[in-house]
């Protein structure tokens, strides 16, 4: 079998999202290389690292992680191969909470946590603090 041909039969329609906006279709093959999930695709396709990809088969989207040149034994590049994450994968790294609470104590054993954007909270008056302040 071809290259051409296992490409025809295993491959499938990707619409590229760039800023959400349909810039391309573009036939790929679905692939997994050392528990990264990748996409190859033909070394024409214009997509970038941030873009989405849209399968017209199942309707998921994946999110554009990397894009590399893959290389034939003659060192020529003839596809490119697309890292991706699935939209929840991706969701679930870009939605961090806008606010942790970070809470300062007088006690021995508390513990303080950076947090991002974090709120301080204190169970000292102002009046404490200034006592403290003064010492």
């Amino acid at each position: 079998m071809y290259l051409s041909e296992f490409a025809n039969e295993y491959s499938e329609n990707f619409e590229v999202l760039r800023n959400g906006k349909v810039i391309s279709v573009a036939k790929g093959v679905m692939s997994h290389s050392k528990e990264k999930k990748i996409i190859q695709l033909s070394l024409d396709t214009d997509v970038c690292t941030g873009d989405w990809l849209v399968s017209r088969l199942s309707n998921e989207s994946f999110y554009v992680e990397d894009v590399i040149s893959r290389k034939n034994f003659n060192s020529r590049p003839w596809s490119k191969v697309v890292y991706y994450s699935t939209e929840l994968e991706h969701e679930s790294k870009t939605n961090l909470p806008s606010s942790v609470p970070l809470f300062l104590t007088d006690d021995q054993d508390s513990h303080i946590r950076a947090q991002h954007d974090s709120n301080l909270i204190n169970n000292v008056s102002n009046a404490e603090i200034k006592i403290i302040y003064r010492e």
